[in-house]
């Protein structure tokens, strides 16, 4: 009796191998694909700038206490514009701000003579020694954001009174 099982499946693999190959050394042909649309539209397309907050002359103050920093702006709404649709960040990158709701750590009050006051208190990273802290607000309506007012404020270590500018 002669096995014929392996010298089968032997052949069957090179005959795969053969077809394969022979596949693989078929020309490739190129091929054009056009698309043209002769329709046209017309339209007018309109975009509003959402204003920024006005801040004050004298619009900022910043101080620390024990680590704890407190930086202020004073800051008017655009006319039109609701307080709620205020915008709030801070942190101790400008660049990298994160938005602040207000509650414990942020607050607004006002209208005092048309002007609103929002302070942050908080443990900005490495406020105990001193540094540098960022508060802004802008202003943000159908999902598009006014430029910010910014404050930077040099914070002193441990306890007293900073400087800040508004920009």
């Amino acid at each position: 009796m002669t096995r014929r099982g392996p010298a089968r499946s032997r052949a069957a693999v090179g005959l795969a191998a053969v077809v394969v190959l022979g596949l693989l050394t078929l020309p490739v042909r190129p091929t054009e694909a056009a698309w043209s649309d002769a329709e046209a539209g017309l339209g007018t397309i309109s975009a509003a700038t959402i204003p920024a907050p006005t801040a004050l002359a004298t619009a900022c103050t910043a101080s620390n206490v024990l680590g704890s920093a407190r930086i202020s702006i004073t800051w008017q709404v655009p006319a039109g514009y609701a307080v709620g649709e205020a915008v709030y960040k801070a942190g101790t990158n400008p660049l990298l701000l994160e938005v602040v709701l207000l509650g414990s750590a942020l607050t607004t009050t006002g209208p005092s003579g048309g002007s609103y006051t929002t302070t942050y208190t908080g443990g900005l990273l490495n406020a105990a020694l001193g540094g540098t802290g960022y508060l802004s607000v802008s202003m943000q309506r159908s999902g598009w954001t006014s430029s910010q007012r910014l404050v930077t404020a040099s914070l002193p270590a441990l306890i007293g009174t900073g400087t800040c500018t508004v920009t």
